[in-house]
């Protein structure tokens, strides 16, 4: 090769570098977190067991021992599993052998028992379950700067949790005189600004960079 080419071809290297180093973000997706910090995005309650058979409704029968899991999964807001922080659990009806557990490698669960006095069922036989615990709003970080800043989109602006008693399904809104406060006694809004860390954006930064993350999922008891 002569002189000519190799010059040629170590400065078109030198840019491919320079382009992979441009484009690149500084932080790695997947595996433990480096901050610790769950992301409403990443936060997610289920159940092993969305219908348990507690109610047998044609024979007005109660089953009182019937056992369901319930898991929460975190992860911070660039998709790593979270070890460490509380998540608080309430029910509506039925017990919970705790209230509350720790999360290790981005996950942990509480079990459930139906236990209920057949006068104590709700009236459409759906359970509410809330799981909740302090963390940051989510957002989609279009240019993977991995900060909330202009041109990034708001995903997730969050109210005050609670307990959805009207059972408004997939997308629960908070109903006054119906559904439990969990946190306080007065109930806040979701204000249309991100409470999080790392919040550049020029108009929706909240004054506070921590919120109560929650979500909400409903079990049917009734065959």
């Amino acid at each position: 090769m002569n002189n000519k080419l190799k010059i040629l071809a170590t400065a078109l290297m030198t840019l491919a570098m320079i382009s992979c180093a441009e484009n690149e973000s500084p932080f790695i997706e997947g595996g433990s977190s480096s901050n610790n910090i769950v992301s409403a995005k990443n936060f997610a309650l289920s159940f092993d067991d969305l219908s348990p058979d507690v109610y047998d409704v044609a024979n007005d029968i109660t089953f009182t021992s019937i056992p369901v899991v319930i898991t929460v999964n975190a992860g911070d807001r660039f998709q790593a599993k979270v070890t460490g922080g509380t998540v608080f659990f309430r029910t509506e009806v039925g017990l919970l052998d705790s209230s509350s557990c720790e999360l290790v490698n981005g996950t942990c669960s509480v079990n459930w028992v139906s236990a209920i006095e057949p006068n104590a069922r709700p009236a459409d036989n759906i359970n509410t379950v809330t799981a909740w615990m302090t963390g940051e709003e989510g957002f989609t970080d279009l240019n993977g700067s991995g900060i909330f800043d202009d041109g990034d989109i708001f995903t997730h602006d969050l109210s005050d949790p609670f307990l959805d008693l009207s059972h408004d399904g997939l997308t629960p809104t908070y109903n006054a005189g119906v559904d439990a406060l969990i946190i306080d006694t007065a109930f806040d809004a979701a204000d249309s600004a991100y409470s999080g860390t790392g919040c550049a954006h020029s108009t929706l930064c909240a004054t506070t960079s921590s919120t109560f993350l929650f979500d909400t999922q409903e079990m049917d008891l009734a065959f």
